[in-house]
């Protein structure tokens, strides 16, 4: 239990907050009504949204073309820009909590772990873009996700996809693709000013302008700083992983004429925040990094498209004793849609990647690389055909992705997905398709250097050893997916959306004892299978009240293979998801100058890291003090003093209940 000056210290940090939240009720009350109820929001209002409106907000995650979701044959949940910013969400992790079916671990104060249907132990398995920019690192096929950002209320919507999506994203979208799209500068003219105080964030303020060049062009560009407070132990004393971050970027889209368009868009950040190092001693961390991109689309006759995509991105990651990172990546990407006849809808593309890092040697860091700096290179193309049987209203795409790779050569991901509607309110579909996770370089290529200090932890006998824990073999882990769909809605009030899935995996990474060595070799000796169910419902009792439910189910049944001396990784897979996870959404507007959401997110125990169960609220009350000024109070985490989400008992990040109060003022 914490302690009476931990309980103290959290009276303190929480008083500025609530002495907010008083001024702002006196302000409230001194605002003439008047003025308020001629005010009109900042924003689309989610509730002004038809049920229509929502089921038929079209999507391109599923087959790269612009098709409506209510009749796309995946199992997908799109989170719209006005639900973000109604959320109160400050990173793009905390808004995708509100997704069916992924798994959101906050691990610290700025980090999280994200993955879909399973495996949330490594996350791994999991294409991220924003923008048409991938974000995964071949470093561990993992997302940063405490530097992926954006200036939040420029983004358009996020489609979610769970489940494979390889046949057109390629390698690592096994269990799911997160699409994460950004409104065009055309419509985001105008100066946005936004900053907030609280005690977990402690602060966050963001200036972002859009501007008309001419009739045919228009950009825009933002700049925000973000000052994090560190989480807790469970005894209430401060963890140490703060941090201050600080971007800036711009996007602009150029429409010469009514065939083509162009896009250009570019950030750049720089943050620093505490770590520990080897003891468990205060490390400083500097994380720098920037990317810019380009797209040319033309549009041709009959509807046909094409487009040519093309990005830098380049970071530093430097965690001192322990890691460090220097990437550089060009991707290039063209795409031709083709529409062939009246019932066939073909895609097919080619795309070239080349990546390469500089990572620390013996004399700078613990976790090591053999050889330290390594350039790989991904390149193919996909084929995908949508069409509906003649005489029928069955839908089917076929499709598969070709794409090689520096570690095992070409992987084939291939892929059949059949829809059909059910009557003029229903949708059901299925799917089969074969994903892969490739190696990257911390399977085939991670080393230890046995310093000094890892000698005084006693995790090595003799300093200046090296123990090669990456396999030059490791070949890719594999799923087959079986999926099936339904979707039903009401005209006006309701909808549901189900998916069932069966995933069976082979060649998963595994830990094998290394003889005379504390450390473990990755090999590919777990197999074992995965099933689940996902179930969202959408109601809308009222024009002026929305809700949404969800729930997710998951089990695992991993084993090792005969020969494996790994005894645990298959139990961290099968214990480090939660089972049963749910969630319920309040999109309330009682007037026109007020809107209320809450959300109350429920989670079952993680068994492998004995992490609790917990269920916790958020809530976000805004409330429009003129046209162009609103004031909104957001409470985080709310039902528990602090809770933790992931990782071993003994260095468990705990965060606490939070309180922040935000203005947003919209200059014209």
């Amino acid at each position: 239990m914490p302690d009476d000056s931990a309980q103290d210290r959290r009276g303190r940090r929480l008083l500025p907050p609530l002495l907010l939240l008083v001024v702002s009720c006196c302000l409230s009350f001194a605002a003439r009504s008047s003025d308020l109820l001629a005010s009109a929001a900042l924003a689309g209002d989610l509730t002004e949204l038809s049920l229509q409106d929502l089921m038929s907000i079209e999507v391109t995650s599923v087959s790269k073309r612009a098709e409506p979701l209510n009749t796309a044959a995946a199992a997908i949940f799109v989170l719209t820009g006005e639900e973000i910013r109604r959320s109160g969400a400050r990173s793009i992790a905390e808004a995708l909590r509100r997704v069916p079916g992924l798994q959101v671990s906050r691990t610290s104060a700025e980090n999280y772990s994200v993955s879909s249907r399973g495996f949330n132990a490594a996350a791994d398995k999991l294409q991220v873009l924003l923008d048409g920019r991938s974000v995964y690192t071949p470093l561990f096929s993992e997302v940063f996700w405490d530097v992926l950002d954006t200036y939040m209320p420029d983004i358009e919507h996020i489609e979610v996809i769970r489940g494979p999506g390889a046949a057109l994203w390629g390698a690592n979208a096994v269990n799911g693709v997160i699409n994460i799209v950004t409104k065009s500068s055309k419509d985001t003219l105008g100066t946005n000013i936004v900053g907030s105080a609280g005690n977990e964030e402690r602060h966050f303020s963001a200036l972002r302008s859009g501007h008309a060049l001419g009739r045919a062009a228009h950009v825009r560009a933002y700049a925000m700083d973000r000052t994090l407070d560190s989480s807790a132990f469970a005894d209430g004393e401060d963890q140490i992983d703060g941090m201050r971050k600080t971007q800036a970027g711009l996007r602009a889209d150029w429409n010469p004429n009514d065939r083509d368009s162009y896009r250009f868009t570019g950030d750049v950040y720089s943050a620093h925040k505490t770590d520990e190092d080897l003891l468990l001693n205060p490390a400083e961390t500097d994380l720098n990094g920037g990317n810019i991109g380009a797209m040319w689309t033309r549009s041709l006759a009959n509807g046909d498209q094409v487009s040519l995509g093309t990005y830098i991105d380049q970071y530093t990651r430097d965690i001192p004793q322990i890691f460090i990172e220097d990437r550089l990546t060009w991707n290039v990407e063209a795409q031709h849609n083709l529409a062939l006849g009246q019932s066939h809808n073909m895609v097919y593309g080619a795309s070239y990647r080349r990546t390469q890092d500089h990572t620390a040697d013996f004399r700078r860091a613990v976790v090591i690389f053999e050889p330290p700096s390594r350039t790989l290179t991904t390149w193919g193309g996909f084929v995908q055909d949508q069409f509906t049987v003649p005489g029928t209203r069955l839908n089917i795409t076929l499709g598969s992705k070709l794409e090689h790779n520096d570690f095992t050569g070409f992987e084939i991901q291939p892929s059949i997905r059949v829809g059909h509607p059910i009557g003029e309110r229903g949708f059901t579909w299925s799917a089969l398709s074969r994903a892969v996770r490739t190696p990257n370089r911390l399977s085939n290529n991670v080393a230890i250097f046995c310093s000094e200090t890892l000698v005084e932890r006693g995790l090595c006998d003799q300093a200046g050893a090296n123990f090669r824990i990456g396999n030059p073999d490791f070949d890719s882990e594999v799923a087959l997916t079986y999926e099936w769909g339904l979707r039903w809605w009401s005209q006006s009030s309701w909808s549901a959306d189900l998916a069932l899935y069966y995933s069976r995996w082979d060649r998963v990474q595994s830990a094998e004892s290394i003889a005379g060595s504390p450390f473990e070799l990755v090999d590919n000796k777990i197999e074992g299978d995965t099933h689940g169910a996902e179930l969202s419902v959408l109601w809308r009792p009222s024009v002026w009240l929305l809700v949404r439910g969800h729930y997710a189910y998951i089990q695992h049944d991993m084993n090792p293979k005969a020969g494996s001396t790994d005894t645990s990784t298959a139990s961290e897979i099968e214990g480090g998801d939660a089972t049963h996870q749910a969630g319920l959404n309040l999109a309330w507007s009682p007037s026109p100058r007020w809107a209320i959401d809450t959300y109350v997110r429920h989670q079952s125990r993680l068994k492998f890291n004995a992490v609790p169960s917990y269920t916790e609220l958020t809530v976000r009350a805004g409330w429009l003090l003129h046209k162009n000024l609103e004031i909104a109070l957001i409470g985080d985490n709310l039902l528990h003093a602090q809770h933790g989400e992931a990782n071993m008992p003994d260095r468990r990040a705990e965060f606490e209940r939070s309180v922040a109060l935000e203005l947003v003022w919209k200059l014209r």
